[in-house]
Order: structure tokens, then sequence, then C-alpha cells
């Protein structure tokens, strides 16, 4: 079933913005910043191919398999698929078109030669202020949406291939293996390769690392002119794509999921392709590089939007909302790590991240940090809620997802300002150098004397709240907890 959202077109125009983000105590940055240079900025393409796919070349194969007598039956070859391509004319239509998650979508052409492997691709005929083709293998009664869209050919793709009866059978593979082959002896492509002539048939298998850590829920694709199939990294961080290649293919990791995606950029979609291969695929990205930055992002996301956690999710994605755009900006910022503006809210879902030559748990949790913004702004959208409510709950919740993964992870080493690490020290216990967990209050004063508080609790408090003694005085009363006679000498020591 193709699942679509419809949203409301709204036209805005925001006067005045103000962000609610992390400025200036969030800064961490390098002086010098150097782009890996393998498999960075945008893919350049080179000549277009003849596709073997499309449905003209493969009835011209299967004319040359009956005149040498390679097959005698007499066969009426029908479209199992349209290649297409849609320009969304908005951000707002290419969103509601990247809800179809049956389509896997490619903002490239999927018939060219690839000159330089890149992290994203926007077509150079179409300005950059707006969204580049987005290029599709769609079922021949497919039910297009209200998008712009050119039917670009016919195809007959033998894996999509379907009989009445739901399967093929052995001599109808055999057929469709000779056909495909054909083909692209035909069209020119047998050879094009390196070694892909000697390529076995093999289902693409492998891992997604960062680092040497798994990167689980990612999706990976194997693509093979139109035969297009995907799979779904696991907790390990392991795909298997159970579709049957003959010739190689190239390799795709789409950052993405239905609730968001990450952007190389403000509109690029990012993504990592790698060079055509045979047989199984694995990567570990560098430390560092363009396509270790999203990755960072994209765990902090994966996690916050579907491991399990005991606070409320970021803003979904569903018919007043669309999904999250999580835009990575490869280039040091050195008045901001990242930040999350509400005013923008109105125009969609969008956060921003800077500075990638962080540390990786730096990386993951400035991206945690800004998802609660979000999160508390669909939540509780009071729009005069203390800056220090909305930075110190961010702050606490970073904390504790981000040792989740990074159990040594002592969250930020100051308080400034509104970015107070009260949070962690309602969850933590007492201030003593042997029991610290966070670099929340240790001195002599022993101001941090609270413990026990839950991550859960202290959202709660903070939900319809506006002041930082409002916050304060609902964590006393709605919760019991043994150490509650200490919350207003640890609340007022952040003052």
């Amino acid at each position: 079933m193709i699942s679509k959202f419809v949203r409301p077109a709204i036209m805005v125009m925001v006067i005045l913005v103000i962000t609610l983000s992390c400025q200036q105590d969030d800064v961490e940055v390098t002086d010098s910043l150097t782009k890996n240079q393998t498999h960075s900025g945008m893919i350049k393409l080179g000549k277009k191919l003849d596709n073997p796919h499309i449905l003209n070349n493969m009835r011209k194969a299967y004319q040359n398999l009956i005149s040498s007598g390679k097959v005698s039956e007499e066969i009426n070859l029908e479209a199992t698929d349209l290649y297409v391509r849609f320009l969304p004319k908005s951000h707002v239509e290419l969103e509601s078109l990247q809800d179809d998650t049956t389509v896997i979508f490619f903002d490239h052409p999927l018939d060219y030669e690839f000159l330089e492997y890149g992290t994203y691709y926007h077509d150079p005929t179409i300005p950059d202020t707006l969204p580049t083709w987005q290029y599709g293998v769609v079922p021949v009664h497919y039910k297009f949406p209200n998008v712009h869209y050119e039917l670009l050919d016919s195809a007959f793709v033998p894996n999509n291939y379907e009989t009445e009866e739901g399967r093929v059978s052995s001599f109808e593979a055999d057929f469709l293996d000779q056909l495909e082959e054909e083909s692209f002896v035909l069209t020119g492509n047998w050879e094009r390769e390196e070694n892909a002539k000697n390529c076995p048939d093999f289902r693409p298998s492998g891992y997604i690392r960062v680092n040497g850590r798994a990167i689980q829920g990612v999706e990976v694709v194997a693509t093979n002119f139109l035969d297009n199939k995907d799979d779904l990294t696991n907790a390990s961080g392991y795909y298997y794509i159970d579709e049957k290649f003959k010739r190689s293919v190239k390799m795709h990791v789409k950052w993405q999921r239905y609730e968001f995606h990450v952007k190389d950029g403000w509109l690029s979609e990012a993504q990592y392709i790698d060079k055509e291969e045979c047989g199984n695929w694995s990567v570990d990205f560098d430390d560092q590089s363009e396509s270790a930055f999203h990755a960072h992002i994209f765990r902090a996301a994966y996690h916050y939007y579907y491991k399990s956690i005991t606070i409320r999710r970021p803003p979904e994605n569903g018919f007043w909302n669309e999904r999250m755009q999580l835009r990575a900006y490869y280039e040091n910022n050195d008045e901001s790590n990242g930040n999350h503006n509400a005013a923008r809210r109105i125009l969609g879902n969008w956060i921003k991240i800077y500075n990638p030559y962080r540390t990786e748990e730096a990386i993951y949790s400035t991206t945690i940090h800004e998802l609660n913004h979000a999160s508390l702004w669909k939540h509780s959208k009071e729009t005069n809620k203390e800056d220090k409510l909305r930075e110190s709950l961010a702050r606490g919740v970073e904390w504790v997802l981000t040792r989740e993964e990074y159990p040594g992870y002592l969250g930020r080493e100051r308080s400034t300002g509104e970015y107070t690490l009260v949070v962690c020290d309602l969850i933590d216990g007492p201030a003593t150098t042997a029991t610290r967990i966070n670099f929340g209050f240790i001195d002599v004063n022993a101001v941090d004397d609270v413990s026990g508080y839950t991550l859960r609790q202290v959202e709660d408090a903070i939900m319809g709240e506006t002041s930082w003694n409002g916050w304060r005085d609902n964590l006393k009363s709605k919760f019991n907890n043994v150490t509650e006679g200490e919350v207003d000498k640890l609340f007022n020591a952040y003052n």
C-alpha cells in the first residue's frame, strides 16, 4: 500500500525569528578544517549509458535470442515498471513525495556513469534553492501523486517480473537470466565494469559502521541500472538484501528514515555511494570524514526516534508534521554547534548541526540536545518559557541519552547562564569525587544533595511550566523523593 500524507500548503512570512538554541556555550571548534576529499561533496556524472532494462532494449535482446536459436518460445514482453522522475516545486512537495515508502527515490539518474563519487547530488540545471529531480522505478499501475513528473521510459526488470501465480518457474528464471545478459551485451554494458563478467550470482550483504561502531536502522540500497533493492541494518549493523544479482551493483547508504532524514547542507539528501561491487560489501566510515559526520547525526536521531526511551519523542512524521530535517553543515561555526528554531517549524521541522571535527560523542550529544528542543516545543508550546528551562532540560536529556551509547560520557564541563546542569544533579548521586557521574556541582557546600529523580519526572515537571521556580515546585509537588528537601538549595545554586 502506498503511504501518502497530504499536508495543507501554508504560506508564511516570518518577521521575527527567535533562535532557541546553543549560541555560545556549546561551541568547540577546530581552527582549520580540511574536507576529506574521498566521497565528499557533489557527485559528478559522466555520459549517459544505454539502459539495458528499457523495454525496447529487452525486446531487441529477446529477438536476438530468438534469431540465434537460444530461445524458441514466443513471448510478448510487457513492461514490469516505469522509469520516472519527479520535480517537486517546493520543499513541501518533496516531503510529500518521499513519504511514499514503497518507492526508492534517488536524486541522480540511474543510467549515467559516475566520474566522481560524493555525498549528494543536485542537478546543475535546477537552482540550488529548489529541490532537484527525484528518480525512481515504479510499478506500471502506480498511482502518481500531485507532483510534476516525466515518464523517462517503460522498463522490463527481470527481478521484478511476477507471474499470475506469484512465482517464477526454473525455466522462466533461466530465460530471464539469458534475456538480461543479452540486453547487457547488446547495450555495451557487459564488459563495461572491471571484472563484472566474472560476477557470480550473489545477494548483497555486509555491515555498516562508523569508527568501529555498528549503525542500526540505516537503509542500504543495491542498484544495477533500474534493478534496485534495499534492506535496513540490524542492531549489529548488518544488512542482507534478499535478491539475486548477476551483475556488479552500486551500493548506497541513505541517511534517512520515515521520521527523519539527514541533509547534506540545507536541501540535498545526505548519502554515501560506492563504486560497483560484485559480492558482499561493508564499510566502516573513518573518523571525521563527511560520511562519519552524517553517520553520528543519524545514530543519535535513530536513538531518539526508534530506540526504547522513557521520555517523549521529537516531532513525528504525520498529517500536521513533516519529517525532521537534520541539516549537516560540514563546516566550522564559532558561534554554534547546532540550533533548533521554533519559528522555523511553521515552514517545516529542521535542525542545523555544525563543527564536524569534534569527537563523535560531541556530535551525538549536540544532535540529541537540538532534538530535545524540538520535542519540548511539540509537547509544551509555551512561547514565554524561560530559556533556562529549555537549555537545562536539553543538557540533561543529551547527558542521559548519550550515556546510553557512551557510558563514560560526563556531559558538559561547565554550567553557564541558561545552560545549567541541574537535570544531571537531580538524577545522579551526591556531589562527591567518588560518586559524581557528571560535571555538575561538587563543592564544599554540598549543594548537590539531590538524587533519584528520573528523566521522565524531570520532563513531566516542565510540561506547561514557564518559570524556573515553577519547574522546581512541580518536582516537589508531583513526585515523592527522599531528597526533595534539598531541591530548593540546588535550584538556588544555579541562579
